[in-house]
C-alpha cells in the first residue's frame, strides 16, 4: 500500500492528487484537438473542486494558471485565455513564502495580565502627570477599569483593598486611590 507522505508533494491544495494526475493524463494525449478539449474539462473540474476560487472574477484566467503550474509548464494546448511564457520565477515558488517574523519592540511581561498592557501603559503616563484634578480623575477611571478586568478574569467581585493594593505595585507606590468620595459616602 502506498500512503500520501510517500508520494510526491502537492504543488496546488485545493485540487488534489487527482487533479494533478488527470492533467498529467491531458499531456499524454496526442491529438491537439482532443487535448484541448480534455484540458477545458479538467478546467471546470476544478472549478467544482475548488468553488471558492470561482468567487474571483478572473477564476478562468487563474483556472488556467493553476493548470499551467500543475503541468510543470508542459502542456501544449490552446490557452483561451492566457499565452504566456513560464515566467523567469515559477509562480509555484512564490506561493511557498513565509510571512516575516514580526518584531516586538518590547517584550516585558504584563504584571498582572488581566489588566493588560494598556492598563499599564495608562498607570505610567498618570504617575508623570502633575498634581490636580486631571490626575485625580485619571486614577479614579483607571481603578474603575482595573475593577471591571478583575471581575471579568476572575468572574468574582472583590475587596477594593486588592485593586488598590495591585495598583500601588503596577505604580511603583507613586499612585493611591484618593479617598475623598469614599469618605462622604461612608457618613
Amino acid at each position: 500500500m502506498e500512503y500520501n507522505t510517500q508520494r510526491k508533494k502537492i504543488k496546488i491544495m485545493d485540487y488534489g492528487r487527482n487533479i494533478e494526475g488527470l492533467i498529467q493524463y491531458v499531456k499524454t494525449i496526442e491529438d491537439r484537438e482532443a487535448r484541448n478539449k480534455a484540458a477545458e474539462s479538467v478546467v471546470e473540474l476544478m472549478g467544482l473542486v475548488a468553488p471558492k476560487v470561482k468567487e474571483n472574477t478572473a477564476w478562468k484566467r487563474k483556472m488556467w494558471d493553476h493548470m499551467m503550474i500543475l503541468s510543470n509548464w508542459e502542456l501544449d494546448v490552446d490557452w483561451p485565455v492566457w499565452a504566456g511564457l513560464k515566467p523567469e520565477t515559477p509562480p509555484e515558488n512564490a506561493m511557498e513564502f513565509k510571512p516575516r517574523r514580526l518584531t516586538y519592540s518590547d517584550r516585558r511581561q504584563v504584571r498582572f495580565r488581566h489588566y493588560g498592557k494598556a492598563l499599564e501603559q495608562m498607570i505610567a503616563k498618570a504617575r508623570d502627570m502633575e498634581e490636580g484634578p486631571e490626575k485625580e480623575e485619571l486614577v479614579k477611571q483607571i481603578v474603575e477599569r482595573m475593577k471591571l478586568c478583575y471581575s471579568t478574569w476572575n468572574q468574582t467581585m472583590q475587596d477594593d483593598t486588592v485593586v488598590e493594593k495591585q495598583l500601588e505595585i503596577l505604580s511603583s507606590g507613586q499612585l493611591r486611590v484618593s479617598n475623598k468620595g469614599k469618605e462622604g459616602e461612608r457618613e
